[in-house]
């Protein structure tokens, strides 16, 4: 969980320069390509900032090339019946080392990652209350059109832009421009107005043309983009921005082969409806927002006939830039927790005799590996990481199944367990580097003979000690 909260953070650093540059070039960009473009461009980054999953080229690498040579060499018969003996008595594992209590608290990461939880709660709750509160506000002032030929118009267009699902057309006398709200019962709101059948036959083409673009859901995933985001103010402004852009892109749409007379009368009917003051806002409905500026620039648009470039290359730049900043933080990332990378905690024996997870046919979880192998008893055991140590058992207590074993903090929840000992050369509280003898290795608790077993774990949670370990050469 830590773990794809740091890569979502990551990511959400990573991509500012990516936001930060379109903002500033939007005006260049809009003479250049058109809104659909820019429209995608947002939904591109919208998706990668949800996508909690970050990763270097180093990490890439390994992954194609590996180094590891571990031997793995399980003789599951030998050591059965130390293992059915161990779960008979329930102390299988660390079950009997209670090394976190008055010890090991809340890492920082794990209150940013619960402040971040909260906060992203708050942010979905609230929008979705609010959201709530304006349908059913909308929906009480709504009353069904009975116009036939509004109706047939309506209809008509539906057709023609092979649209076959079911939507309500309401007038409201609470809203000055026309909106399409309802994810699951969608309908098309319009002001109660005198104008010419030409106007409903615009706005009623263009919010038909945001249902058939799916720019509810648009707008739907630009908002839980913004909740996992709630703490980077670049987000907000993203998502005004793709909200704008949106608008354009329906416009381009609608307009698309139109000649000069259809632009302009589909741009006054446009204006004519933005200058009443009833206009009602929801980040999940769309309608006609905007200040003077941006109402100005809308209009220019409409009224641009001239063609612009495609935009396919500008976008694949963009996620190709995407990519490329998301895989530098990686690397940044990576380079500055390259030493918690662990050690191998018994030098010159790589020999593994049990991994991790489940075995025997799941009679048994394993929470970490035993390292084993010829001459092994008494050879030193080093902290993989440095740390402190917040707990030691010195003796071979018949009560745990780990004999003598000790526990390193390692800081932010992870912590590393050495078990069945011979003895140990460190005391609790003390701080241990690197690298530095902890231990030998021994054959107590309950065991076939000498072995070490090594676990990792983060907020006193086992996990695979593989995935922290400095492959053996």
């Amino acid at each position: 969980m830590l773990k794809l909260f740091e890569a979502g953070f990551e990511i959400s650093f990573a991509m500012l320069p990516v936001i930060i540059l379109l903002l500033v070039l939007t005006p260049i960009l809009g003479k250049r390509y058109p809104a659909k473009v820019r429209y995608f461009v947002w939904l591109a980054i919208a998706v990668r900032l949800l996508i909690p999953i970050n990763t270097s080229l180093r990490s890439i690498l390994q992954s194609l090339f590996p180094t590891a040579n571990i031997l793995y060499q399980v003789d599951e018969n030998a050591v059965m019946e130390t293992i059915r003996a161990a779960l008979s008595m329930s102390i299988e594992g660390t079950a009997g080392i209670n090394y976190q209590t008055g010890h090991m608290g809340l890492s920082l990461m794990s209150v940013i990652a619960v402040l971040w939880i909260i906060g992203f709660v708050v942010f979905m709750v609230y929008h979705m209350i609010a959201y709530h509160i304006t349908y059913r506000h909308l929906h009480r002032w709504s009353i069904a059109v009975y116009d036939r030929r509004l109706l047939k118009s309506f209809d008509e267009k539906k057709a023609a832009l092979s649209i076959r699902r079911k939507i309500k057309l309401y007038h409201n006398e609470k809203i000055s421009t026309p909106m399409l709200i309802g994810f699951l019962s969608p309908c098309i709101l319009i002001p109660y107005t005198h104008g010419k059948a030409a106007e409903y036959n615009d706005i009623l083409l263009h919010e038909l043309h945001h249902f058939k673009r799916r720019d509810l859901w648009y707008k739907l995933l630009m908002l839980f983009a913004n909740g996992v985001q709630w703490f980077n103010p670049l987000v907000y402004l993203m998502l005004r921005q793709a909200e704008i852009d949106m608008e354009l892109a329906c416009d381009y749409d609608v307009l698309l082969d139109a000649n000069s007379a259809v632009r302009k009368q589909y741009g006054l009917t446009i204006l004519a409806f933005i200058k009443q003051k009833k206009a009602v806002y929801s980040p999940l409905a769309t309608g006609f927002y905007g200040n003077q500026e941006q109402m100005m620039r809308r209009f220019s648009d409409i009224t641009y006939s001239s063609k612009k470039k495609s935009g396919k290359g500008f976008l694949c730049a963009i996620i190709l830039t995407a990519i490329f900043c998301c895989t530098w933080m990686g690397n940044a990332s990576s380079a500055m927790a390259a030493d918690n990378n662990m050690l191998w905690p018994v030098p010159n024996y790589s020999v593994v005799t049990s991994l991790y997870g489940m075995r025997f046919n799941g009679a048994d979880f394993h929470n970490g590996i035993d390292i084993s192998g010829e001459d092994i008893k008494g050879a030193p055991v080093i902290a993989a990481n440095s740390g402190t140590v917040v707990y030691v058992n010195p003796t071979d207590n018949p009560v745990t199944a780990n004999g003598i074993c000790v526990v390193v903090d390692h800081g932010g929840g992870v912590s590393t367990v050495y078990s069945h000992l011979s003895e140990v050369s460190v005391n609790t509280g003390e701080t241990v580097k690197k690298g530095q003898q902890i231990a030998n290795v021994g054959a107590t608790g309950f065991v076939n003979g000498p072995q070490m077993q090594f676990e990792v774990r983060e907020d006193g949670k086992p996990v695979d000690p593989i995935s922290y370990l400095v492959p053996v050469e």
